[in-house]
């Protein structure tokens, strides 16, 4: 679950927290930003990157645009959609041209 599910997973420590102490909610607040940060910044594109044979340039581009364009929706179709623009413009485009150099 890759939205609602750091924050489901999030209210339990949130909660256990101040039951120690009002820096300990700090400290899990910190280490949760932290965490989530790699997670989404660095974790998941490599993986795709390698998934994907894609750059991990390419990866957070294409989430970071079509997430803001289209959403959540567009951040979770982001990946595939420019795999499938990368075989398209594979097959048709470079395909032609290889086939154009050498008949020509």
């Amino acid at each position: 679950m890759p939205y609602p599910g750091p924050v489901v997973a999030f209210v339990p420590p949130l909660l256990l927290a101040p039951t120690i102490s009002h820096f300990t909610v700090l400290l899990v607040a910190v280490a949760y930003a932290a965490v989530q940060f790699a997670e989404s910044c660095l974790i998941t594109p490599l993986i795709m990157e390698r998934a994907a044979s894609l750059h991990l340039a390419t990866v957070i581009a294409a989430v970071t645009i079509l997430g803001t364009a289209f959403g959540i929706l567009g951040a979770l179709l982001a990946v595939p959609a420019t795999v499938t623009i990368g075989v398209l413009v594979g097959q048709l485009w470079f395909r032609r041209l290889e086939d154009g150099e050498t008949s020509g």
